[in-house]
């Protein structure tokens, strides 16, 4: 985990003073939150659960708290596209979206990017049949496509060192 700041009323609740003094942040070790609790996104099946909190509730909660970095880097990742798609949220994304684009001027271009090749391809992304159909698509986008560049840099981050070109 990492370490995050403490609010007013958690600092009165959790600061010790006498032990820590200065404390004004820690690690409060929240376990990751996978997308896929159990299965996987390249087998759809009656085996696959999702975690849709984090699927409803993670970026939504990103943008309130202005974490712009992550908020993108959920919204332009394939995975997440894909198990949006797979839990039947697409309208979900598409606000989130449009909240994101809002919120964070600055990523406009590469969120209304991605947001452009979702509503491009929704019908497509839709399929149950071909969940990983989001990566084929993203793999076919231009090379400066924002959707292809966080494609590889995902596929980039799958590899092991000796699978590495």
């Amino acid at each position: 985990g990492r370490a995050k700041p403490y609010n007013t009323w958690l600092a009165a609740v959790v600061q010790r003073p006498h032990f820590f003094p200065g404390e004004v942040q820690a690690d409060r070790q929240v376990p990751a939150q996978p997308l896929v609790l159990v299965g996987s996104l390249q087998q759809l099946g009656p085996g696959l659960v999702l975690n849709l909190r984090r699927i409803t509730s993670l970026v939504h909660h990103l943008i309130r708290g202005g974490d712009e970095t992550r908020a993108v880097e959920e919204l332009c990742s394939c995975t997440y596209i894909a198990a949006k798609m797979a839990a039947h949220a697409e309208s979900g994304l598409m606000r989130e979206y449009a909240e994101a684009i809002e919120e964070f001027p600055a990523a406009r271009e590469r969120l209304g990017q991605v947001r452009a090749f979702v509503a491009r391809q929704k019908d497509a992304l839709r399929d149950p049949v071909a969940p990983t159909l989001a990566f084929q698509l993203a793999e076919q986008e231009p090379d400066c496509a924002e959707v292809r560049v966080r494609f590889k840099q995902e596929q980039a981050a799958l590899l092991t060192p000796d699978q590495v070109p």
